[in-house]
């Protein structure tokens, strides 16, 4: 998928297919509204791809969906769309931010796994994550505490997260990085180390 974006209706999106040809990019455009929940009006949207090493690789979209659900949607890398709406609910709206690791594939020692943080203006940062093909709504990230104030959050598939973070003399970004292993045990999957201030010119 190259483009998505939100209407009134629902969701609507285009992807780049492969009736390319001739140098000139082939679109497609699909309307998935039935069977896909409406989003919030001004949802944050979440990325992560899903990769793999034997199939065709896939992406997935997280949003607050009209209800205050934290729903995944997944395009399995062709034309078709699946929703999943998990055991997280917002009650105004929230910045969802997410990463994936691992491969997409069966019988592997490193299998598809998603961390999916998510915060409201002033409350705590809270982690959503998928492990052993299986969704867990987890508690707080008390590691991540600095990020509630302004809830302003971006992550990359570096499994870093970057916050804004404000106080009376200023603002700035500060990075920080998933010290767990994806693979391991989850209990550790809210332990993020600050690394620093990131430095920024204008």
């Amino acid at each position: 998928m190259r483009k998505t974006g939100q209407s009134k209706a629902g969701f609507f999106g285009a992807w780049r297919s492969q009736t390319a040809n001739n140098g000139q990019p082939g679109w497609e455009f699909i309307d998935f509204v039935n069977g896909v929940s409406l989003p919030a009006n001004n949802t944050s949207i979440a990325l992560a791809p899903i990769p793999s090493l034997n199939n065709t690789p896939g992406l997935s979209l997280f949003t607050q969906s009209d209800s205050g659900a934290l729903t995944q949607l997944t395009f399995d890398g062709e034309s078709s769309f699946k929703e999943t709406v998990l055991n997280r609910g917002f009650d105004s709206k929230a910045m969802i931010v997410a990463f994936s690791t691992g491969f997409n594939d069966n019988g592997i020692d490193n299998p598809l796994g998603f961390q999916v943080l998510s915060v409201e203006v002033s409350a705590p940062v809270y982690l959503t994550y998928y492990q052993s093909r299986s969704w867990t709504s987890a508690g707080q990230v008390s590691a991540l505490s600095d990020c509630s104030a302004r809830a302003s959050m971006a992550a990359n598939q570096g499994q870093r997260i970057y916050c804004v973070v404000g106080d009376e003399d200023g603002v700035e970004m500060v990075e920080w990085s998933l010290q767990a292993d994806p693979n391991g045990h989850s209990v550790d999957f809210d332990n993020y180390k600050r690394i620093g201030t990131v430095k920024t010119s204008v």
